[in-house]
């Protein structure tokens, strides 16, 4: 009986030791700058809503750009700012991301709709349903 009130006792002690640098703010913040983001994480915040907060967020169309085919595929933006989308007329595009003019655009055998990923070194890499993967500089 002695030793279950004991080890109670430990656990209770040893709970309290391990909340109260929590609960008085001792531990290190870490700041991975999402808080202070324009678009922290998928659709937009912890709501969900998919709205961000930064400028453009407000529902105006900025610009838009006609492909002669369905566009699936969501858009990767380049680390200067170029939109790079696909489409099913057989093109991936480069758009600038400021005016939506078409920088360049490359043929395919088949639709783009996958989506574009950016290497480190800047390839674009899509996917096409002619059965290739496609890298692109």
């Amino acid at each position: 009986m002695l030793m279950k009130r004991y080890a109670r006792c430990t656990i209770a002690i040893f709970g309290v030791i391990l909340a109260l640098p929590i609960a008085l703010g001792f531990l290190p913040k870490v700041d991975s700058g999402l808080k202070t983001a324009a678009w922290p994480k998928f659709r937009g915040g912890l709501s969900n809503v998919g709205r961000g907060v930064g400028s453009g967020a407000v529902g105006v169309e900025k610009w838009s750009f006609w492909t002669d085919g369905q566009v699936d595929s969501s858009p990767a933006i380049g680390a200067d700012g170029t939109i790079y989308v696909g489409s099913w007329d057989k093109h991936l595009y480069a758009l600038d991301g400021k005016t939506g003019w078409k920088k360049w655009s490359f043929k395919t055998d088949g639709h783009v709709d996958s989506s574009p990923a950016i290497g480190q070194d800047g390839t674009i890499y899509v996917g096409c349903i002619d059965n290739s993967v496609y890298a692109i500089r």
